[in-house]
């Protein structure tokens, strides 16, 4: 601060009057500044040359605005693509800082070098103040380098604007390209939807063909099937000639005769009405229970479960090796091939019934015969097909006393655990076991009545009589299934 020796000047007045002038124009800058102390020198000597005061003033404008910051905030004040706008706007601003940058940056130092050479002559002039000419001489220099500086910010601004105009086509390029980026994201849109569509419907025309030919396949092994089954039958009927009736019997007709056992003639006997096995055969069909199925039925005998399948639409192909029982199916229209149904069976293609069938055949036949069917049956399976085969009961002890040992061509009987073990080994799923054709009631031991006094004495009776007529006098029959 520079002291003013003058009686008749006021320095605490004037600077309390020139802070109240600042304060009611808004001047926010610092009251302390040497700058206005510099002023007021000048004001209480008098000297109020003109040049000088705008100089302080420009200096004072030079202190508050030489750092400028080119990271403002951009904005647009377009609705829809303004933020694509912005976006671009940033990223050009991204890509070119390296060169504006630098001369952003040339200004700046420019400026701080100008307002700090300012700030120090005008200090030094505070502090050691020269006569009026060698500050006329000291403003004119000012004058004339702040004319150069004018010039070269001049110069810098032109740069400056062109840059301007130069990011300006840049943000237009950028928003044409966008346009067109967004035209063409559309197009590809459009081309991945038709795309899209045209492969699901090549997809589901593919299908349809698919299924189509998965049809006929299995049209044509059905009629291949039934083929043979014509085939077989009019075999059957040419052998059935008057002349080759002897070849049945042997040529020794009279040892023959002897020795010939009618297995036919047999069942119409013992084996029961063809209504009545049909209606217990009936059970089955919940097994294949929809059209165009093909099954295989070994042993038909007198044909009651072929015509059963045949009835709901099912076709079938029945073998027997008796042929009696194959010549009264196809007297009664029913279509049965003579021979061995394993023989039959490996002939056929793999995938190509949907059921195999065994009505009271798998007690005639040893074990190794019964694991070879089984297991060929699996093979000729399609996918969900069943193999069920129905037998006699051995845990009825009564079937051996009424219905076993009557059949002289019976091997053994086969335990029901042992049939369900058979079908799993070999591969079959969901295996089942069912009971069924009860007893007589007249057979059953009924329940024993005591007094009250007896309760519990009767209860254990009446136990153990249950767990014997279970035993002794259980369901005669059973069947087991098994799903490949």
């Amino acid at each position: 601060m520079i002291e003013i020796k003058d009686s008749n000047v006021d320095v605490t007045l004037i600077m309390e009057e020139i802070k109240k002038d600042l304060i009611e124009r808004n001047i926010t800058e610092d009251l302390n500044d040497p700058m206005i102390d510099l002023k007021v020198l000048y004001s209480a000597h008098g000297q109020t040359n003109e040049d000088l005061m705008e100089l302080l003033d420009s200096n004072q404008r030079l202190n508050r605005s030489w750092n400028y910051d080119s990271n403002f905030e951009i904005t647009s004040h377009r609705r829809f693509i303004g933020p694509f706008i912005v976006t671009a706007k940033k990223v050009i601003r991204k890509i070119t800082r390296w060169y504006v940058g630098v001369n952003f940056q040339r200004q700046i130092d420019f400026n701080a070098n100008l307002v700090r050479y300012l700030n120090q002559q005008l200090k030094s002039t505070q502090t050691n103040p020269h006569s009026e000419k060698e500050r006329m001489n000291f403003i004119n220099k000012l004058d004339e380098k702040q004319a150069k500086l004018v010039y070269q910010n001049n110069t810098l601004t032109q740069e400056l604007q062109k840059l301007t105009a130069k990011i300006a086509t840049l943000e237009s390029q950028a928003e044409m390209v966008k346009t067109v980026s967004d035209k063409f994201e559309k197009q590809v849109a459009i081309m991945n939807e038709s795309l899209q569509r045209l492969t699901e419907e090549r997809n589901n025309d593919l299908f349809k063909v698919s299924q189509i030919n998965s049809n006929m396949i299995q049209q044509f092994n059905h009629l291949q099937a039934v083929a043979n089954i014509h085939n077989h039958q009019l075999k059957n009927m040419q052998q059935n000639q008057p002349g080759n009736i002897q070849e049945r019997i042997g040529n020794d007709s009279e040892t023959s005769e002897k020795t010939y056992f009618d297995y036919f003639e047999f069942e119409e006997q013992y084996r029961g009405p063809r209504e009545m096995i049909k209606g217990k055969q009936s059970q089955y069909l919940k097994y294949w229970n929809k059209p165009n199925l093909l099954v295989l039925d070994i042993g038909c005998g007198r044909g009651e479960f072929t015509e059963l399948l045949n009835e709901t639409g099912i076709d079938t192909i029945s073998i027997d090796l008796n042929k009696d029982a194959v010549d009264f199916c196809n007297r009664i229209g029913i279509p049965a091939v003579h021979g061995d149904a394993l023989v039959y069976l490996k002939q056929l293609d793999d995938d190509s019934i949907d059921g195999v069938f065994l009505g009271q055949v798998i007690e005639h036949l040893t074990l190794e015969q019964i694991l070879e069917v089984a297991q060929v049956a699996y093979q000729k399976l399609r996918k969900d097909g069943w193999f069920i085969a129905e037998t006699p009961n051995p845990m009825s002890l009564s079937i051996f006393a009424q219905s076993f040992y009557l059949d002289p061509t019976h091997t053994k009987p086969v335990h029901p655990f042992t049939a369900k073990f058979i079908l799993e080994s070999k591969g079959y799923k969901d295996v089942e076991l069912q009971y069924f054709s009860p007893n007589e009631e007249r057979l059953i031991v009924p329940a024993l009545k005591l007094e009250h006094e007896n309760e519990d004495t009767a209860n254990r009776f009446n136990e153990t009589i249950s767990i014997m007529n279970e035993f002794i006098f259980g369901k005669q029959d059973y069947f087991v299934a098994g799903k490949k």
